[in-house]
C-alpha cells in the first residue's frame, strides 16, 4: 500500500480537520464550564439569601464561625474558608474529570473519523481506480478498447471521456503509421523488381562490357538489399497490426523446417547446429511465426563466430510453448542487449548482414501472439533468446507464464545435430 496515496492523504486530512475542530470545541467547553463554576462560587452568598431568606449578616455570621485546626493541616480559620476550600476542590475535580472525559472522547472520535474518512475517500476515488485499472490493460495492441466509465456526469466521467478520445486519436495514428509502412513496402516492390530485372538483363547480355556488368551487379545487389529491407518492414508492420490469420500452427514443425533450410549456411560459416524438439502447437499466423523463428536463427548464424554453435529447442511447459535459441558469439553488455531489440539497432560489428530489424520483428510477433520474448547475454559470449507463446488450448490467456526450468514432466524431446 502506498503511504502517499490520495486516499491516505484525504483520510489524514479529514482526521486532522476533525481533530482540530473537536479540540477547539472542547477548549471552548472547558472555558465555559470553568467560568460557570467560578461565577457560581462568587454568587453563592446571594443564592443562599435569595433561596432561604437569610440576610447578609446571618450569612456572614455563619461564615465567620471559627473551626478547630483540621487534622489535614489545611488552613481554614472559619466555616467560610472551609466552604471555599470545598468549592475549589469540587471545581478542580470537575474540570479534571471534564478534561479526561472529553480527551478520551476526542481520541475515539478522531479514530472513528479516520475510519469514516478512509471509507468515504475510497468510495469517492473508486472511479479513479477503475480508470487506472482499465488504462493499464490497454496497450498498443488493444487501442480499440475504451474506458467507458459509467456514472454521473461529473469531473471523473469527463476525465474518462477525455482519455477515451485520446485513445481514439492514438489508435488512428498507429493505424496510419502501420498502414503507411505496409503500403510503402508494397508500392516499392514493383520498381525494385524492374531494377532487378534490368540488372539481370545486362548480366545476361553477351555484348555487355565488363564495366556494365560490374555496374549491373552492384545495382542488382543494392536492389536485393532494398527488397530484403522492405520484406522486414512489411513483417514488422504486419506483426504490429491486428492478425488476420488464426490457425493451429505446429511450432516444432516450423522450427525443423527453418533450421533445415539454413543448415548449409551454418555449415559454410563453420557453425554447429543442434536441434531439440518436443511438442508445441499454438494458434496464430503461420507466416509470422515462421518469420520469428527465421529471424532468431539468422541472427544466431550471422552474429556467431567460426567454430561456434547454435542450439534451437522447442517444447511445451504447462500452458506455454517455449522456443529457445542459444548461440555463441561476441560478449554483450546488458545495455547492448536491451538495445538490439529496438528497430534499426545493431551490434557493434556492422560488417555483417542485416538492418537491425530481426529482434524487433521477433519481439513484435511474440507480443502479437500473446507471448513474450526475453534476451539474455551469455557469460561466455553470445545470446540466449527465449520466446514463450500460449498453447492453442490455453484456458486463460492472462495467466502468469511459468518458468520452464521449474516445470515438471516436460514432453519427450528429440535432440540431434543438424548436418549441412
Amino acid at each position: 500500500m502506498r503511504s502517499r496515496s490520495i486516499r491516505w492523504r484525504l483520510t489524514l486530512f479529514y482526521g486532522v480537520v476533525f481533530m482540530l475542530a473537536g479540540a477547539a470545541l472542547l477548549l471552548i467547553s472547558f472555558l465555559v464550564v470553568r467560568e460557570t463554576l467560578v461565577s457560581s462560587e462568587v454568587g453563592a452568598d446571594r443564592l443562599v439569601v435569595d433561596a432561604y431568606g437569610f440576610n447578609k449578616e446571618q450569612v456572614d455570621f455563619v461564615r465567620n464561625i471559627p473551626v478547630p485546626e483540621p487534622p489535614t493541616g489545611r488552613d481554614a480559620a472559619n466555616v467560610g474558608q472551609v466552604i471555599e476550600g470545598v468549592q475549589q476542590d469540587i471545581r478542580t475535580e470537575t474540570l479534571h474529570s471534564l478534561v479526561w472525559f472529553t480527551g478520551a472522547s476526542l481520541v475515539g472520535l478522531v479514530g472513528i473519523s479516520l475510519l469514516v474518512g478512509w471509507v468515504a475517500a475510497g468510495r469517492a476515488l473508486r472511479p479513479v481506480g477503475q480508470i487506472t485499472a482499465r488504462a493499464q490493460e490497454i496497450s498498443e495492441e488493444s487501442l480499440h478498447e475504451r474506458l467507458s466509465l459509467e456514472g454521473p456526469n461529473d469531473e471523473l466521467k469527463e476525465l474518462a471521456d477525455t482519455l477515451d478520445g485520446m485513445l481514439t486519436r492514438l489508435e488512428d495514428a498507429f493505424d496510419a503509421q502501420r498502414g503507411f509502412a505496409a503500403n510503402v513496402s508494397h508500392e516499392l516492390r514493383t520498381p525494385l523488381a524492374v531494377i532487378q530485372g534490368e540488372a539481370d538483363l545486362v548480366l545476361d547480355d553477351p555484348g555487355a562490357t565488363t564495366g556494365e556488368r560490374e555496374l549491373a551487379a552492384r545495382v542488382g545487389s543494392a536492389a536485393a538489399r532494398a527488397e530484403s529491407l522492405l520484406e522486414s518492414l512489411l513483417a514488422l508492420a504486419r506483426s504490429e497490426s491486428t492478425m488476420a490469420n488464426h490457425e493451429a500452427v505446429d511450432v516444432v514443425e516450423l522450427a525443423g523446417d527453418v533450421v533445415a533450410e539454413r543448415a548449409e549456411a551454418a555449415d559454410l560459416a563453420g557453425i554447429e547446429l543442434e536441434l531439440a524438439l518436443g511438442t508445441g502447437v499454438v494458434e496464430g499466423d503461420r507466416w509470422l511465426l515462421e518469420r520469428l523463428i527465421a529471424n532468431l536463427v539468422d541472427n544466431g548464424i550471422n552474429y556467431n563466430r567460426r567454430g561456434g554453435w547454435l542450439s534451437v529447442e522447442v517444447d511445451t511447459f504447462g500452458h506455454d510453448v517455449v522456443l529457445t535459441v542459444s548461440n555463441t558469439g561476441d560478449q554483450l553488455t546488458a545495455a547492448e542487449v536491451d538495445d538490439i531489440v529496438k528497430p534499426f539497432r545493431r551490434a557493434a560489428d556492422r560488417s555483417r548482414p542485416g538492418y537491425g530489424l530481426g529482434m524487433a520483428i521477433a519481439t513484435s510477433i511474440a507480443t502479437a501472439h500473446g507471448g513474450a520474448l526475453r534476451v539474455q547475454a551469455r557469460r561466455e559470449g553470445g545470446l540466449d533468446v527465449e520466446v514463450r507463446l500460449p498453447t492453442r488450448d490455453a484456458d486463460d490467456p492472462s495467466r502468469a507464464l511459468p518458468d520452464p526450468r521449474t516445470s515438471t514432466q516436460p514432453s519427450p524431446r528429440v535432440r540431434a545435430p543438424v548436418a549441412g
